[in-house]
């Protein structure tokens, strides 16, 4: 079977997911991460040698904001 884990920004975030990933694949899993290529686990992936695939993200801090409204939009 196949899984994917995500979770990102920041090492909160990310390690825990590591840790349900590796896990699961006790259990006969394979798994891939989804994240953003800004964030922690660009590098946490390569170090745990879990496959990743990554994709432009950028915060997202309030809508009421235009920042915040590009960001939403991009998501």
């Amino acid at each position: 079977m196949k899984a994917v884990i995500t979770g990102g920004g920041t090492g909160g975030h990310v390690y825990p997911a590591l840790e349900v990933g590796h896990a699961i694949v006790t259990e006969g899993f394979e798994i891939h991460y989804f994240g953003s290529q800004r964030g922690h686990e660009v590098r946490a992936c390569r170090k745990a040698d879990i496959p990743f695939q990554g994709f432009p993200s950028e915060p997202l801090y309030s809508l009421k904001s235009l920042r915040g409204l590009r960001a939403a939009a991009n998501l």
